[in-house]
């Protein structure tokens, strides 16, 4: 009997004399009988029918099997690479798929699929690699898909555009031929074999043997493959089929005019233009079009210049990738670059640049160390090198690193500005500074080192030191986007929100195609108070820019802000999943643990964060302070650096191990510690957890002027609670109207981690006192947890 089957539909029909009869690919033991007029209907628009002629059933079911998996596999592919699936359901896929195509057969016919057209635009191969990450087979086709695209678009180009003529004006005719043709693996072939003449010609030969009496096949070869084919191909054909009996005499060349060369300014131009073409279709997010225009940059290169000209065009480009943040296609076009010109050392720094933006670090270090080892010494692969240890905290191995690429090549700024940034890391602050001093002396100006000065005053506390630096760095030099969002930060740090505000709306304004302009803005309306206006911000940094772990990061701290706990710890899942590491979204993620109360998760994460992210110096004060809150005095204290504080996360360190201090009743050393805080710290920020600290050190001794008096005019919540508390309690003068104005700056604006205490002091001292389900002892001791809780939150 004769058997249709369809992978998609994943159904067999048989066809009898008598009749015929369906099987399901779930239920292949299973049969419905169907009337042959109703056979068309049943397939319900499936492009893959086959006709099995004169089959067994057994036979029939297993190729139903196969061609089910086949598709299977294609649209699980599909998935995967689509940017709009969720996260969960692309593991899911790349896990299926790894079993899939264990199976030959079914990869080379995804492969075969997938090799015929070009990824669409709203493909996120980040994405992709990452949920494919543990799917050897996944990530091999990726990898070879990625390096092709270039040849997919351009073969499939020139088969759209072959002419209706050659296929007797029928679209079908066409379509059938085409599918014919990848199911083969002749389009796979073809752009496998793009750039070797010889490998080339054999799959022109394959091509002949399975499809040469095709009407016009010789034609529709020549006419698909003749832009494309390399060099010397033709006479390696020839030679292989001298059997063939109607070969084709090559179209004689056409007499006429000459083609004038171009001139190199006109060659020039036309680089130019092309590239401005590309840096707009990425703008834009239209890679496939931006692919394009680079092939044709490189084609047109080919006829006027270099190898290495056409590679420095495409590190331009990958250069500009960078700069918007698409640092898949910044990987891609780097690659392209170093196969054209793998012997200019360019091509390799730029490619280590590309892993480094991808946070693949190890590669990174791979491309750096082909370029020193290959090359002659070069202080770019030198200084590249030291960045990528510096990122993987190896701090010692950066410097010296550095310390070589200076020392030994001809040092430029930037090796000078590296050096100083890993002294900065490495919390040599004074030596950071010298280092900074250095270069603005001995080399030509620079907004870098001015604007990395400005950030070692600024991890210095010595906060009017930055900002003047910062207005100097913006006055003197073409601004640019890190001066002004620095300057933005240090009038946060100071509290000068307002002005912040206005700043980061400068820099939006000046420079709106950065997203970290938008991320500062969101973080100063957090700071305000202002949750709803921050979660707006973040929303639209997430919309409007390509993925980035600080908007999403902050957006899920904005959310725990606002008591969305669960929200929250979704949100910093999802980033962890989806984008590359970051510390942000570790801390952030043990933060939202530690406000669930889920103490020892959070702990387990916080030993996680610091592992992984060596050089954070947020995580090991978070950790410290979570052990102070479960009550684990003694590792805390063994935990905390015991020099001198000099830099905002030491002084951080300071203030938690006077709260140790207080915890175990060291009552009038925890006053001491506290107060030299508060009048040495150089850090506005840790001003007010300083007032805030020392006031309930004074609540708790019943030193209830004193203690309204550290709270000074700072109307932080944490301080509303203590003044409506110590005022209430100690029956201080104007205590009613006091009070009240406290409870309605709370009215406005109470975190919801707060919320409970507010209730407590306004029914304590507000409405009635019998209200109060606390003691006085318990009152202070949730205070002074609330203290602990927000020093490293």
């Amino acid at each position: 009997m004769n058997a249709l089957i369809s992978g998609q539909a994943g159904i067999a029909i048989f066809v009898e004399t008598t009749g015929a009869f369906v099987v399901d690919i779930d239920s292949p033991d299973q049969e419905r009988s169907l009337p042959k007029t109703s056979i068309p209907y049943v397939f319900n628009g499936a492009s893959d029918v086959k006709l099995l002629k004169s089959v067994k059933r057994k036979k029939a079911l297993e190729t139903l099997e196969l061609e089910w998996r086949k598709d299977r596999a294609l649209q699980l592919m599909l998935i995967l690479i689509d940017d709009e699936d969720d996260i969960e359901t692309k593991r899911e896929a790349a896990e299926c798929l790894t079993e899939l195509l264990s199976d030959k057969q079914v990869f080379e016919f995804l492969s075969n699929r997938m090799f015929s057209a070009p990824f669409p635009d709203d493909t996120n191969l980040e994405i992709a690699y990452k949920c494919g990450a543990q799917a050897e087979p996944v990530i091999r086709l990726l990898d070879e898909l990625s390096k092709n695209q270039i040849e997919i678009d351009l073969y499939r180009q020139e088969w759209d555009n072959l002419s209706p003529d050659l296929f007797d004006d029928d679209e079908d005719v066409k379509s059938e031929l085409f599918h014919r043709i990848v199911e083969e693996g002749i389009f796979r072939d073809f752009v496998l074999t793009a750039k070797d003449a010889k490998k080339f010609s054999l799959v022109e030969f394959d091509f002949h043997k399975k499809f040469g009496r095709e009407p016009n096949a010789g034609k529709i070869l020549s006419a698909w493959t003749a832009s494309l084919k390399p060099v010397d191909s033709e006479q390696d054909f020839s030679q292989m089929i001298e059997e063939e009996p109607e070969r084709q005499k090559p179209p004689k060349e056409k007499r006429g005019r000459k083609v004038k060369p171009k001139k190199a300014d006109e060659a020039l131009a036309d680089v130019i233009k092309t590239k401005d073409f590309i840096k707009s279709a990425m703008q834009k997010g239209e890679i496939v079009k931006a692919r394009r225009f680079t092939q044709q940059l490189v084609t047109e290169g080919e006829k006027t210049s270099t190898q290495e000209q056409i590679a420095k065009s495409l590190c331009d480009l990958a250069q500009y990738a960078k700069e918007i943040k698409n640092h898949s296609f910044q990987l891609e076009l780097a690659q392209w670059a170093n196969r054209i010109a793998p012997s200019d050392v360019r091509t390799h720094i730029q490619l280590g640049d590309a892993f480094f933006c991808l946070k693949r670090n190890d590669e990174a270090l791979k491309a750096y160390d082909t370029a020193i080892r290959d090359f002659p010494p070069n202080v770019v692969s030198h200084s590249g090198r030291a960045e990528v240890l510096k990122e993987m905290g190896k701090l010692e191995e950066a410097l010296k690193a550095y310390d070589a690429a200076i020392c030994d090549l001809l040092p430029d700024v930037v090796s000078h500005n590296g050096r100083a940034e890993v002294l900065k890391e490495m919390g040599k602050l004074e030596e950071a500074l010298k280092a900074y001093d250095t270069t603005i002396r001995d080399f030509p100006p620079d907004i870098v080192s001015h604007s990395g000065r400005a950030e070692v005053l600024k991890e210095m506390g010595r906060l009017e030191e930055a900002l003047k630096a910062y207005d100097t760095a913006i006055r003197d030099f073409q601004p640019d986007v890190v001066s002004h969002t620095g300057r933005a930060s240090i009038l946060k740090e100071m509290g000068r929100l307002e002005e912040a505000l206005r700043a980061y709306d400068t820099a939006i304004r000046d420079f709106p195609l950065n997203v970290y302009s938008h991320n500062g803005r969101a973080e100063v309306f957090k700071e305000m108070g202002k949750l709803e206006e921050a979660l707006k911000a973040y929303d639209t940094a997430i919309s409007d820019f390509p993925p980035n772990v600080v908007s999403h990061s902050g957006r899920a701290e904005v959310l725990k802000e606002m008591g969305k706990l669960e929200e929250a710890l979704i949100a910093y899942d999802t980033t962890i999943r989806d984008l590359p590491p970051d510390a942000y979204s570790y801390t952030g993620r043990a933060g939202v643990l530690k406000e669930m109360g889920m103490h020892e998760e959070a702990l387990k994460f916080y030993d996680e964060t610091i592992i992984q992210f060596p050089t954070n110096k947020v995580a090991p004060n978070a950790r410290s302070a979570l052990l102070v809150l479960m009550g684990r005095y003694h590792e805390a204290e063994v935990s905390l650096p015991v020099k001198e504080p000099q830099t905002k996360s030491e002084w951080i360190a300071h203030h938690i191990r006077g709260m140790i201090l207080l915890k175990t009743g060291k009552v009038q050393e925890a006053s001491e510690h506290f107060d030299f805080g508060l009048n040495s710290s150089p850090f506005p920020s840790d001003k007010k957890y300083y007032r805030s600290a020392l006031a309930v050190a004074k609540l708790q001794a019943n030193e209830f002027a004193e203690a309204a008096e550290c709270l000074g005019d700072d109307q932080t919540p944490i301080n509303n609670i203590l003044r409506m508390h110590i005022y209430g309690e100690g029956r201080l003068s104007e205590f009613e109207g006091i009070i009240r104005t406290a409870h309605e700056y709370l009215k406005q604006y109470c975190p919801s981690s707060l919320f409970n205490l507010y209730l407590e002091v306004t029914g304590r001292y507000l409405v009635d006192p019998d209200l109060a389900s606390l003691s006085n002892d318990e009152l202070i001791k949730q205070e002074c947890d609330y203290v602990i809780w927000r020093i490293a939150a």
